[in-house]
């Protein structure tokens, strides 16, 4: 199907009589478009496309959206380094698509851009910028950073193998990796800068990782082989959100690195914790264990308590393993009463007491308690008039009702908590009501 359409600033057009598309020119390649001349759409897999010139489209969906797309093939490792040099300072449209050979291998030997500390084989500032590997292979020479992003862009990479780099990724946007494979990649800095750790990613912002697997990655701190103290596969910077889904393949010296009031999320098919192992998690960490099941399903648990033990048994469900992306508890109304000898009971695996790979850290000493961690799942405890007592807490105790992440929500109906010593810890969103 072929039709035509005029472009005005604020002009607004008919596509196959059913869906309007107003085009206000805010989008960022919006620049590109040449007002009022005729573009000549082809429909195909739901969407319009108009050659613009090039390998650049206008796009237009049926739901309305509409983008600047610029959609090319890398034949060579040549060809992806001169795309990636394209795209170093400017980008000019909205959504950029990179598609690789199915199972080539591209040589990235060069870099495009540098900042201070480190030098890049591809930079990518803001919109949105998707790869499709095909299960091609990116191989750096071991000198150089892969890719920086900046904290308006939005990356996808599908079926890559990465390796052979210093830093895969620092990360300042929103970064994606779906069946992507990392070996061999090793990050190193010879000075006290903690920016040298990360090798996987170093992450500012958000990161996800969906099905990848992890193998021979390693890091460096001061100069010297410590694993857990560099993070060989992830440095979680203050604040970030960090989310591992059906990871497979990892070796023991794949750990994680997460900063106080990072958020990380590791959706797994079994509540024990042989991913990572060696990792370091500090006891500010919001971190949480989810059954794989809760990504899919979107899932959400409704648990009815009428005394302490219940409420207790519930607080344990979400702090370990919980199988739910959005949780409610409704309380009887009544006194609960719960002791300072009840918080070992409501983890079963307590990442904070352990703080991981003792042969490098002593144990952290442990001084912050909390009955409830809200990290990422949604929580609400309707109390209907409902009473927790702490019994137990001396004055100087640090014994605490919740603590809520940057990410996390809960939502407290109708309830009163007394005798805590600072009863919520917020650093994302608490309300109260009733």
């Amino acid at each position: 199907m072929v039709i035509y359409m005029k472009l005005g600033i604020s002009e607004q057009i008919s596509i196959d009589t059913r869906t309007l598309v107003s085009l206000d020119k805010t989008t960022f390649g919006s620049r590109m478009l040449r007002s009022w001349n005729d573009y000549e759409f082809v429909y195909s897999e739901g969407k319009y496309r108009a050659p613009i010139g090039g390998d650049v489209f206008l796009v237009i969906e049926l739901s309305g959206k509409c983008y600047i797309l610029y959609e090319t093939t890398a034949g060579s490792g040549s060809e992806l380094m001169s795309i990636f040099r394209s795209l170093a300072d400017f980008v000019q449209y909205d959504i950029v698509k990179i598609n690789l050979l199915e199972n080539f291998t591209y040589a990235m030997n060069q870099y495009v851009w540098e900042d201070q500390e480190w030098s890049y084989v591809s930079r990518f500032s803001y919109g949105q910028l998707i790869v499709e590997g095909n299960g091609a292979t990116l191989v750096g020479n071991g000198d150089y950073n892969f890719m920086y992003i900046g904290s308006e862009a939005n990356v996808n990479f599908l079926n890559v193998n990465i390796k052979h780099f210093n830093h895969c990724f620092i990360n300042h946007g929103t970064l994606m990796c779906e069946k992507c494979f990392f070996s061999d990649n090793r990050a190193y800095k010879f000075d006290v800068k903690i920016s040298g750790s990360g090798t996987i990613v170093h992450n500012y912002n958000t990161v996800y990782f969906d099905w990848c697997s992890f193998n021979n990655n390693t890091a460096e701190y001061w100069g010297i082989y410590y694993q857990s103290m560099a993070g060989s596969i992830l440095y979680a910077e203050e604040h970030s959100l960090n989310i591992f889904r059906n990871i497979y393949g990892v070796m023991d010296s794949d750990c994680l690195y997460c900063c106080d009031y990072s958020t990380t999320v590791i959706y797994q098919v079994h509540q024990f914790f042989p991913l990572f192992e060696q990792s370091y998690i500090s006891q500010y960490t919001y971190f949480s264990l989810v059954n794989s099941t809760a990504f899919s399903t979107n899932r959400t648990m409704e648990i009815n308590v009428s005394n302490s033990e219940e409420l207790l048994d519930a607080f344990l469900y979400i702090n370990n393993f919980p199988d739910a992306n959005n949780i409610v508890i409704n309380m009887k109304s009544g006194s609960y009463t719960v002791s300072v000898n009840d918080y070992s009971r409501v983890r079963t695996y307590d990442w904070r007491a352990k703080a991981y790979n003792p042969g490098i850290l002593s144990s952290a000493v442990i001084k912050e308690r909390y009955l409830l961690d809200v990290g990422y799942c949604p929580i609400t405890i309707n109390g209907n008039g409902a009473h927790i007592i702490l019994s137990g807490n001396d004055l100087n105790d640090d014994y605490h009702f919740a603590n809520i992440g940057k990410y996390g929500y809960l939502t407290l109906n109708s309830l009163t908590v007394s005798k805590f010593n600072t009863a919520f810890f917020v650093q994302g969103h608490c309300f109260f009501k009733g």
